[in-house]
């Protein structure tokens, strides 16, 4: 008895300044590596030993501040090294972090990252998605391959570069709020830069501003002789890094504040009722943390969390080290539902367990009540079952303004053949969602389906799926905006790598969309024959034999329809006007004979003008629908001097 009172003791000071680092791991399980200077990063990998794609546990290494000498072993699966220094100079790593478990393709170097920290020289980060750069200083050169080796897609956000960046044999790659000091090179498929300074060489590489709003992501610091979570402010339109964040709120990581998942028995004594976890509205922590997967079984491959939770509190934080593994502990409800806004959800791995009959994350609307925005940052699905019963897509965003920053969702392959069946990948009905970073794949039915008004995406990258069903029937676009009204894409990419007339087009604008403006679209065909047959709808034929084709700039805008007007003068003298609903109208103007409006901006189909008592015999009004992205229909005339026939009412 008094054994366990005393190991109880223990735990509880796990989250004190005076033992955080009493066994290396804090208030967190075995993997996780905090360290001092004086300790080594690759006395910590090798503790990790995350070396096999299908493993479950995740490591993640937290460097308190100072500086390191560079490790000889590189980083592998689910592994992150982290600075905890409040700016990315205060942990140096003194030479570069090389990529663990490589080969000719690195196109399956996943489920990696480098955060908070300073480089001392030249980084070779030849990865393939779900392997972000985040909070990172380079002071050399940043290189995307190696070796030429084969590798495609990755993620930079918050980033100076002093040097060069160099593609090299990337297909793609995105990076937004970052800065290097000479050029980038890109001779791959699509570079799509945002927000960004620094000179961009060759083809394919593309600049844009925006003024679309984004907050970094969630961060651990080692401040006031404690540990910390930052929760960056949200900022629009800033050019290049915010390391400085003077409104970023700091929050001790504490028991009070945080709730700590270490293994499947946390989750279990958090439950509500069976199976479910609710963070009600009164609920008194900030957020929860998951420690990576800690598998007691001598198998690696055996255990992953199992999580039902609904989140019904604002603002609250869910944090990810070592990229957990969570699945459904239910196969009729999502790992994560989310009924509040402000959420912000980071750094996990959702996968699926068998037969799933939902998706793996729902952004559920029915209980939203704000605009303020909800933020998912490094989410990866990896899906594995055959499961075609399924329509519901891995993951439902319902929930208006969630902005999305580096999203994979993947349903497996290998080596050219699919692991996984699986329909959908993404589907979006939510209004003002955006998209920073967005791979979905090899999905059969619709990869990307949006539905959702006035949506940006920047930067989507997709492949389809390997095995045409046994040369069935084409499947659906990669990416169906279908009724949207008003939406952006930069950078979009679509890629086959199977036999003939796959897909008619790579993106897809169906059913009453309106105002869909899209830069820079790509389609490629990896093999000799065409599996995506069009880039957008019947435009721009594509070619087999590894050609790419391109539409720089791709618009669709309906006609802003001119309303038909009906008028009626009361005995009193007063007008009123009424007119059909104009099918893409957002509101309506009345102005006088002279142009000049009278009442703006009504969102019904009447208007009573009191005004105009015994004048009504020299009165010109003029209608007109307003109508997505500043259209404007024509104006409908009404001249009250011709409609002296119609009845008093």
């Amino acid at each position: 008895m008094k054994k366990k009172t005393l190991l109880l003791l223990t735990l509880s000071l796990g989250f004190t300044s005076n033992s955080i680092f009493a066994d290396g791991h804090g208030p967190f399980n075995k993997r996780v590596h905090i360290l001092e200077n004086k300790d080594s990063i690759d006395s910590a990998l090798k503790a990790c030993d995350t070396i096999e794609e299908d493993y479950i546990d995740g490591c993640a290494i937290l460097l308190k501040q100072g500086t390191y000498k560079a490790p000889s072993r590189g980083v592998d699966y689910s592994t992150e090294i982290m600075g905890l220094g409040h700016m990315p100079d205060n942990v140096t790593i003194d030479g570069g972090i090389a990529i663990g478990n490589t080969s000719a393709a690195d196109t399956r170097t996943f489920w990696r990252a480098l955060e908070n920290l300073t480089i001392s020289g030249n980084e070779y980060w030849n990865v393939s998605q779900a392997a972000p750069l985040r909070r990172v200083n380079i002071t050399g050169n940043l290189y995307l391959s190696k070796g030429g080796h084969y590798t495609s897609g990755g993620f930079m956000a918050d980033s100076h570069i002093s040097g060069n960046v160099d593609g090299g044999t990337q297909q793609q790659w995105f990076a937004r709020n970052s800065t290097w000091g000479k050029n980038w090179t890109h001779d791959g498929m699509n570079s799509t830069l945002v927000n960004t300074t620094g000179d961009t060489i060759k083809r394919n590489a593309h600049q844009y501003k925006t003024t679309s709003k984004i907050a970094e992501k969630p961060h651990i610091i080692w401040e006031n002789n404690q540990l910390n979570v930052v929760v960056p402010s949200e900022r629009d339109g800033k050019i290049g890094t915010e390391w400085l964040d003077t409104n970023a709120k700091i929050i001790p990581l504490n028991e009070d504040n945080f709730y700590i998942i270490n293994d499947q028995s946390d989750i279990e004594k958090l439950k509500n009722t069976k199976d479910h976890i609710t963070i009600n509205k009164d609920d008194s922590k900030k957020g929860i943390i998951f420690s990576p997967n800690a598998n007691p079984d001598p198998d690696p491959k055996i255990a992953n969390y199992k999580l039902q939770m609904t989140i019904q509190k604002s603002d609250f934080i869910v944090l990810g080290l070592g990229y957990p593994k969570i699945q459904p502990a239910h196969v009729d409800y999502p790992v994560i539902t989310t009924q509040a806004n402000g959420i912000r959800i980071a750094g996990l791995i959702l996968e699926d367990d068998g037969h799933l009959n939902s998706p793996l994350l729902h952004m559920d609307k029915s209980k939203t009540s704000t605009t303020k925005n909800s933020y998912l940052y490094d989410i990866f699905v990896k899906l594995t079952s055959k499961n075609t019963a399924n329509k519901n897509p891995a993951i439902l965003i319902e929930q208006d303004s969630v902005i999305g920053d580096d999203l994979w969702i993947w349903a497996k392959d290998n080596q050219g053949a699919q692991v996984a069946v699986a329909n959908k990948g993404l589907k979006v009905t939510g209004n003002n969602v955006t998209m920073y970073g967005l791979a979905v794949e090899h999905f059969f039915d619709k990869q990307t389906e949006w539905l959702g008004n006035s949506g940006k995406v920047y930067f989507y990258q997709s492949e389809l799926p390997y095995d045409h069903q046994g040369g069935g029937p084409k499947i659906p676009s990669s990416f169906v905006i279908d009724g949207a009204k008003s939406f952006k894409g930069y950078g979009m990419g679509v890629y086959s790598v199977v036999g003939d007339d796959y897909t008619d087009s790579g993106i897809s604008v169906i059913g009453s969309s309106s105002d869909v403006q899209l830069q820079n679209v790509y389609a490629w065909n990896l093999i000799e024959s065409s599996g995506v047959r069009h880039v957008v709808n019947d435009k721009e034929a594509c070619a087999g034999g590894n050609n790419a084709c391109y539409i720089p700039n791709f618009s669709l805008s309906v006609e802003c329809e001119k309303p038909t007007v009906d008028d009626k003068i009361s005995k009193t003298g007063e007008v009123t006007l009424s007119w059909n609903k104009v099918n893409q109208a957002i509101s309506y103007d009345v102005k006088n004979w002279n142009n000049e409006p009278i009442e703006s901006n009504i969102k019904g189909n009447s208007f009573t003008d009191t005004s105009t008592k015994n004048k009504h015999e020299d009165l010109v009004y003029y209608v007109v629908a307003n109508c997505p992205n500043g259209q404007k229909s024509e104006p409908a005339e009404v001249d009250i001097a011709k409609s002296q026939t119609k009845l008093h009412f």
